[in-house]
């Protein structure tokens, strides 16, 4: 409605979640669970932000550091605040128009944060490029590699992970284990190695005892996470 950004109020909401998800993480893998088609948006700015947070942390970050990383990822989409509602509303494949308007959101997110002083600049600029990619092949500028802050790279992955794993309206979710083939095989380079490393390892820590259904809606139980070929786990099938 045009009115500023409250970040005071973010911050007092969410970083004792913050800090709840670092010590506490093996949740985080499954938040595409609590995600429906209709709240997409609300529950997809809540896990980038908590992922975001973690991955920080997981990368060695300061405290004061991956706290802004974890805010960053819970304001990355505040610009869809400024996309027109029958745009994101729309039930089918995206439209060429469509897609263009909502790939302006960055722009919008950071004109909304950038007279915000209690956010670093690195929040924003996490905020701006958080669609651009290593290899130069994102949006809205196309910039790559030196040119990306290192807090970007880490709300890009996390971001993608979440988005990946949740069903939208025009298609279908994918496990937390494709979704981590995908951004280090088939969307090699686009990503940064680093946080790739830290999240792939840290779904090799929390996985195993996992409950799961496979997509021919058998169930069973990861028992073993091969550290070589983490998206390849060992599964006990149920009778």
């Amino acid at each position: 409605s045009g009115e500023k950004v409250d970040v005071y109020t973010l911050h007092r909401l969410f970083v004792p979640l913050f800090e709840e998800a670092v010590v506490q993480p093996k949740e985080l893998f499954c938040l595409y669970r609590y995600a429906d088609k209709a709240d997409y948006l609300f529950h997809h700015a809540v896990a980038t932000a908590l992922v975001s947070a973690f991955l920080g942390k997981k990368c060695g970050y300061t405290k004061t550091d991956w706290l802004q990383i974890g805010l960053a990822g819970g304001l990355c989409d505040c610009g869809m605040a400024k996309v027109s509602l029958t745009f994101l509303k729309n039930e089918g494949t995206p439209s060429a128009r469509e897609r263009e308007a909502i790939r302006q959101h960055p722009v919008y997110s950071y004109q909304m944060l950038k007279s915000v002083s209690a956010l670093k600049e690195g929040v924003r600029l996490a905020v701006s490029q958080h669609h651009e990619r290593e290899d130069g092949s994102g949006y809205p500028l196309g910039i790559k590699g030196k040119q990306l802050h290192p807090f970007s790279k880490i709300v890009a992955v996390a971001d993608n992970f979440h988005a990946m794993t949740c069903d939208r309206s025009y298609r279908m979710g994918r496990s937390p284990f494709q979704v981590i083939e995908v951004l280090t095989s088939e969307q090699f380079g686009c990503f940064d190695l680093t946080v790739l490393q830290a999240l792939s390892k840290e779904m090799v820590c929390f996985s195993a005892g996992t409950r799961i259904q496979l997509s021919d809606h058998r169930r069973g139980e990861i028992v073993f996470v091969p550290p070589h070929t983490p998206t390849k786990p060992i599964v006990r099938l149920e009778n």
